[in-house]
């Protein structure tokens, strides 16, 4: 069980310091689902980053650290955790092996264990480098990143903890459960991709893209056409997703009978994607604007996030001012025209952020649509990006809950009492 919480899936982002550094190199780190994610660029030849926020812990008898890793390149990087006692002790020169016998020293490879897999690591850390290290404090984990090249390489890191050797006593399925809870979990699961819902096979769907490595329409219509933008599992809210450097990535969809529609006198539609951005800067989400008038500009996270038309005299546009939405966590985003209640809407992860009057007539234009940049080059997104889709018409509160929290649901092996 659990002795110490260092940082476990579903916790915030830790605050971070570099440590030891030798050469030159950073660390970059940001939330992808129920884990942390490391980018690690120029590494040469290591560098330590402490997790600042984690508080001080004193080592007991029968400690061991506990965690879960994954390499996403063999054997080149090399991501491990470290523990810096108040004597200087350290876990990496303690000569301390995990249950494998594997070498807990950061320059070790365990790529046979962790590459393109997570590993599970048992570590006992009664014994540092100093010497018997019960009372001592830790005062330093880190996320250590050692390399033997000087290039940009990426793993995961998630579930650390100190524990008492019998793991971190998290959930791995339901054994037993009272009928009245069960019937709470029908829906239990895991949020799926837009082609595992049944809005997938809507009529009103004209777009839809996975960013599973190109940005070509899942629907056949409107395939996209992505400049500089990297495609990777590691970018994806679900499987693959788009990075985007901020300088010159974007997707391009020609013109087409089918998106020139949107934004006729009585046209509906609704424009969705999930994104993870942590810069606050003037970006933009998606635009069909080539001047005057358009349909949709969606825009930020700035750090808000805004939902506009315009007809060469009304501008209605939604902000959502509630949070800051660079907030390094994948959220959904949706803008919505809805002609029929003369209404623009703003939904941020499911909830209605806010709406007002559509003032606007005939929007249409024949420009292409633009995803992670402005028509105009500017403005272009700094992030990750994943499912964008289009509907030709107004999709309805429930069925963005619904967009949001789908989820397919997962048998369990569960006795009812």
């Amino acid at each position: 069980m659990i002795r110490k919480r260092i940082w476990v899936s579903g916790d915030n982002l830790p605050s971070f310091t570099n440590h030891l550094q030798g050469g030159s190199g950073s660390l970059t780190r940001s939330l992808v689902d129920d884990y942390i994610y490391l980018s690690y660029a120029n590494p040469n030849p290591y560098l330590y980053v402490d997790m600042s926020s984690i508080t001080d812990y004193v080592i007991q008898s029968g400690d061991f650290l506990e965690y879960d890793i994954y390499w996403e390149t063999a054997g080149a990087i090399k991501i491990a955790m470290d523990l810096t006692a108040s004597d200087g002790g350290t876990l990496r020169d303690s000569g301390a092996v995990d249950q494998n016998s594997l070498s807990t020293h950061p320059n070790t490879d365990i790529s046979a264990r962790a590459y393109g897999t997570w590993y599970h690591r048992k570590i006992p850390i009664t014994t540092l480098s100093n010497g018997n290290s019960v009372g001592k404090t830790i005062s330093y984990f880190d996320i250590s990143c050692e390399i033997d090249g000087g290039s940009t390489y990426v793993g995961r890191i998630r579930n650390m903890a100190i524990t008492d050797g019998n793991g971190l006593g998290l959930p791995r399925k339901i054994i037993k459960i009272d009928k009245s809870i069960a019937k709470r979990l029908e829906n239990i699961g895991f949020t799926s991709e837009l082609n595992n819902n049944p809005l997938f096979k809507d009529p009103s769907l004209i777009f839809y893209t996975r960013f599973e490595g190109n940005a070509n329409d899942e629907k056949g219509l409107n395939n996209g056409t992505p400049t500089n933008v990297s495609f990777h599992r590691l970018y994806g809210k679900y499987g693959q997703g788009g990075y985007f450097n901020g300088s010159n990535a974007y997707i391009t969809l020609p013109a087409s009978a089918s998106l020139n529609a949107l934004g006729g006198a009585t046209s509906s539609y609704t424009v969705c994607t999930w994104f993870l951005s942590g810069t606050s800067k003037d970006q933009s989400l998606s635009e069909k604007w080539t001047g005057t008038p358009y349909p949709w500009a969606f825009r930020g996270p700035n750090p808000n996030i805004s939902f506009g038309l315009y007809d060469g005299t009304n501008n209605p546009t939604v902000f959502d001012t509630s949070k800051s939405w660079n907030n390094s966590v994948w959220n959904f985003a949706v803008g919505v025209r809805d002609k029929t209640a003369n209404k623009v809407r703003l939904y941020m992860n499911g909830g209605l952020s806010g709406e007002v009057n559509d003032t606007t007539s005939n929007i249409a234009n024949t420009g292409p649509v633009y995803i992670g940049a402005r028509s105009s080059g500017g403005q272009f997104f700094n992030g990750y990006m994943d499912e964008f889709f289009i509907f030709n018409r107004a999709l309805t509160a429930i069925e963005i809950v619904a967009l949001y929290n789908y989820r397919i649901k997962k048998l369990l092996n569960i006795s009812l009492s």
